[in-house]
């Protein structure tokens, strides 16, 4: 029956998440370790430096610009802007700056900003039910495995997806449930993003 898929498919979404960190970590420790050594290099020159700094400025510019874009009628609760502050915003600002706010990289990173604050509003149906579930799965997936291959999966990011996977699960509770997008919206559901901070890619 129906209920009883929709509890498999929980059991399976919730069995994932619990999973997801050991999964990440290991895929993401054999590409490290398939990697030949960076050489030392010399202190970066002035020019090198402001060159730097220039490139996080844009990358920061571009993504609060465009998460405000994306987020504009939601008020999203804390866990949600936690996430984005802390996890996904510095993500896609170190891409930007790898990879630059036009490539085919950018545009994909874009791509999973805009799927995120889609599977926060409600199903019009259970098949979009259905494909939001599998869709928030595979967002979590995504960026548990995006960080692990910069930065370390420390406590602070693990206490970040727990969290992000428990709101998950209360969406994945109903195709009705979620955060409805105003007409008419006010500037100060999106000041969240004014606490955003300026984020320099990892060398």
């Amino acid at each position: 029956c129906i209920a009883s898929e929709r509890a498999q498919e929980m059991v399976s979404f919730k069995s994932g998440a619990d999973a997801l960190y050991t999964i990440a970590r290991n895929e993401v420790q054999a590409q490290l370790e398939s990697r030949p050594k960076p050489r030392p290099r010399h202190a970066a020159s002035v020019e090198e430096e402001e060159r730097r700094e220039n490139l996080a400025a844009d990358a920061y510019r571009i993504v609060q610009s465009k998460l405000r874009v994306l987020s504009k009628g939601l008020e999203p609760p804390p866990v949600v802007q936690d996430f984005v502050l802390r996890l996904v915003a510095p993500w896609l600002m170190e891409m930007c700056q790898r990879h630059g706010h036009d490539s085919p990289e950018m545009k994909d990173c874009f791509d999973f900003a805009v799927n995120l604050f889609s599977t926060l509003e409600p199903s019009a149906d259970e098949n979009e039910h259905q494909s939001k579930v599998r869709a928030r799965k595979k967002l979590l997936e995504r960026i548990a495995l995006e960080i692990l291959s910069t930065h370390s999966l420390d406590k602070e990011v693990i206490v970040l997806l727990e969290q992000m996977t428990e709101y998950f699960d209360e969406l994945n509770s109903h195709h009705s449930v979620g955060l409805i997008r105003q007409r008419r919206p006010q500037a100060s559901l999106t000041s969240y993003l004014d606490r955003l901070e300026v984020i320099r890619a990892s060398t």
